[in-house]
């Protein structure tokens, strides 16, 4: 009997009582208004019918995601200021987003798009080649990737360009087409993304205007194109980085690629034009 009682009396002290279950809360969680009548409740969520939080209580409450988050939960929504020129602004993007497996011979799919927008991607890709139907598609050219269509692509990134956040979406399009293909693609462009395309951008502008500006809008970049169906519709244009010394002479819509060895060179000054 003194055995049992020793055994209960242990097993007393290794539970938490509801007020220092609050005192933890406050002083290691940082949860300033927890009280001991919040503790209770707490209690009972995590150890079912018992007063006292015991260890299997304890450890039920500090790996649920719910009420315990490693994340700051203010964080999870857009706190930056987004109203600064777009360029100031990391953005989460994506190469040959269309690819689900590897760049020779993987399957190209719609669903691709769909999935890295609403994982929060904000610049994505398209390759788009001379379809044998007169009509451009989306595929990894001079490989055996299998293709896409361009109208279906384009709608399913209508579909969920917006889901996951309001801020604008890239669209970077390689474009490997023939002039009269360059214009049915414009045209696929303009009729998918009706009233989603702001105007071209202006020469001469000192700055890019922000992503709060750009709310619910999709941007197209590309190469400077012959074609001037396509050419009236882009507002990002690539363009060949000739050294520093001649930024002065560039447009703030204007903008550069670099491989990783391209950006080694440029650190070690290798690259000036």
């Amino acid at each position: 009997e003194e055995k049992e009682e020793k055994q209960k009396e242990k097993e007393e002290q290794a539970l938490m009582t509801a007020q220092n279950f609050s005192l933890f809360l406050k002083t290691v969680q940082g949860e300033k208004m927890a009280s001991t009548s919040w503790s209770k409740e707490m209690i009972k969520q995590y150890d079912f019918s018992s007063s006292r939080l015991s260890f299997q209580g304890f450890t039920r409450y500090l790996i649920c995601g719910k009420v315990n988050s490693p994340f700051d939960p203010l964080k999870e929504q857009v706190f930056h200021d987004m109203t600064k020129p777009l360029n100031d602004y990391f953005i989460a993007s994506s190469h040959n987003t269309y690819l689900e497996t590897d760049q020779l011979a993987g399957l190209s799919s719609i669903d691709m798009y769909m999935r890295v927008l609403e994982t929060g991607c904000r610049c994505i890709e398209i390759d788009v080649w001379d379809g044998k139907e007169g009509v451009p598609l989306i595929t990894h050219g001079g490989t055996l990737c299998t293709q896409i269509d361009v109208f279906a692509t384009l709608t399913a990134i209508r579909k969920s360009a917006f889901t996951t956040s309001p801020f604008p979406v890239i669209i970077s399009i390689e474009n490997h087409c023939c002039p009269a293909q360059q214009i049915i693609l414009s045209q696929m462009l303009k009729t998918v993304f009706e009233g989603c395309l702001p105007p071209p951008f202006e020469r001469g502008i000192s700055q890019l205007p922000s992503p709060a500006d750009l709310q619910f809008k999709i941007l197209l970049k590309g190469a400077q194109s012959s074609v001037k169906e396509l050419k009236d519709i882009l507002h990002l244009h690539s363009k060949k980085f000739k050294g520093f010394h001649k930024e002065g002479e560039r447009e703030v819509w204007e903008m550069s690629s670099f491989s990783e060895g391209g950006l080694a060179a440029l650190e070690d000054g290798v690259i000036d034009g």
